[in-house]
């Protein structure tokens, strides 16, 4: 008796991808496939793949780790194109169960909607394979993509598009090392990336790289690369498209969109990825104009902030003002009213000469603040500016008693007087604190 050999595959996503998968599954003239639908699994049971499924006697779920239960269950093919799925599916799935990514399967099902469309009746089968292998290789040789595939770290196929890109012949890319088109600055994250990918762990299938060309020239690509067999072992495939114009500004962005949206035009029937390419661009213009507006609140914020420091100065110039103020209040209700008394006393000729200099050197030192002289500083009669400045060093009444030689109770009058003339009166503020910030 001969044994089955089947693939069991179970699908995640019942999108229209996976109606035709399953399409393609179930068709007679590729039954040489051997591969066997075992069970489908999707969140919306709405979906046009789910329903053909059920129609079709195939199980089905809405979580996709209950297919880790199906019996002799050999691969699992993710088609919601979400990475964070797959990430999870590489993460739980049993160790003996394959998985095929999004975009492997589009790849998987794209060719094999070629194979289907040129294959003639089952009598005609080798002579339409050949045909469709031949239209195969002419699509990926005109392909606008460069299209590769790398091997034990060397280039075992490239087409004319990538040779091209890079400035080589396609003789001279086979069998050379992959990592010497790759910039230096990232030959160890591609190569921790292919090795990883290889591994089967979740690597970003898309995103950009700078290459060298054979005159050593950098060229910016976007680069869409996944794990496939080829000649029975692991290799890595991929396609890589030119991005160099679009690093060098909006401009010529828009040019080289121009550009692939037309060449999207006239290749739609070669190459479904071209469309999502063309999204990305769209998504990066998006960007780019999101950029602009950051850009513009910056400058927004810049003018704020020259607002700002034009107060700051003004502020400056308020604070100078202020401490002139300060300094002649301090000078004319601190320090000269006690020359003055020291003048009255007992002083020789030459001490009543030395105070008459310090008085008028003092005099000359705050005579350019007299005219900008602010009020607040001077509501104080001389006795309380007395008082005040005493309070201010921290003396205690007792203490400020002896020094003007009156009574404690004359004191505690002139404290009160300065509260209220300061604004201070039936408030817990500090009185010397006070003055200590005012004067």
């Amino acid at each position: 008796m001969k044994q089955d050999t089947s693939l069991n595959v179970a699908i995640v996503g019942g999108g229209s991808g996976c109606k035709a998968i399953m399409d393609i599954i179930f068709a007679k003239k590729l039954h040489e496939l051997r591969m066997k639908l075992v069970g489908v699994a999707c969140t919306n049971p709405k979906d046009v793949g789910y329903r053909y499924a059920r129609k079709k006697g195939i199980y089905t779920t809405r979580d996709y780790r209950d297919l880790y239960k199906l019996k002799d269950l050999n691969m699992i093919i993710e088609l919601t194109g979400r990475e964070e799925v797959a990430h999870e599916i590489v993460r739980t799935k049993p160790d003996h169960v394959r998985l095929m990514d999004n975009v492997a399967a589009r790849f998987f099902r794209d060719v094999f909607k070629i194979v289907e469309e040129r294959n003639g009746e089952r009598r005609r089968a080798t002579e339409a394979l050949l045909e469709s292998e031949e239209k195969y290789k002419t699509l990926v040789e005109n392909s606008l993509t460069g299209i590769f595939i790398h091997q034990d770290g060397k280039y075992v196929f490239v087409n004319n598009r990538f040779a091209e890109i890079h400035g080589y012949t396609h003789e001279e890319l086979l069998g050379k090392e992959y990592l010497t088109l790759i910039s230096p600055d990232e030959r160890d994250t591609s190569a921790q990336i292919a090795s990883a990918r290889l591994r089967g762990e979740g690597v970003p299938q898309r995103y950009e790289v700078q290459r060298l060309g054979k005159d050593g020239k950098t060229i910016w690509c976007e680069m869409m690369a996944t794990r496939i067999e080829y000649g029975g072992r692991p290799a890595i495939m991929g396609n890589i498209i030119d991005i160099t114009k679009r690093k060098l500004g909006e401009e010529l962005l828009q040019e080289s969109f121009h550009r692939l949206q037309i060449a999207y035009d006239q290749s739609i029937i070669y190459a479904e990825q071209l469309s999502e390419q063309i999204t990305e661009r769209k998504r990066a213009e998006e960007a780019l104009r999101q950029r602009k507006e950051e850009l513009k609140a910056q400058a927004q914020n810049l003018v704020e902030v020259n607002t700002a420091l034009k107060v700051l100065l003004k502020r400056r110039e308020e604070d100078k003002t202020e401490l002139e103020e300060k300094i002649l209040s301090n000078v004319k209700e601190l320090v000269l009213p006690y020359i003055k008394a020291l003048r009255n006393t007992r002083l020789d000729v030459n001490q009543i000469a030395y105070a008459g200099i310090i008085e008028s050197h003092l005099n000359n030192i705050i005579s350019p603040f007299l005219q900008r002289l602010s009020s607040k500083y001077l509501g104080l009669t001389p006795r309380e500016i007395q008082v005040a400045g005493l309070i201010k060093e921290g003396k205690i009444t007792k203490e400020i008693a002896g020094l003007l030689n009156v009574s404690q109770r004359a004191v505690e009058f002139h404290r009160e007087n300065i509260r209220a003339k300061l604004g201070l009166k039936n408030k817990k503020a500090n009185l010397r604190s006070y003055l200590l910030s005012l004067l």
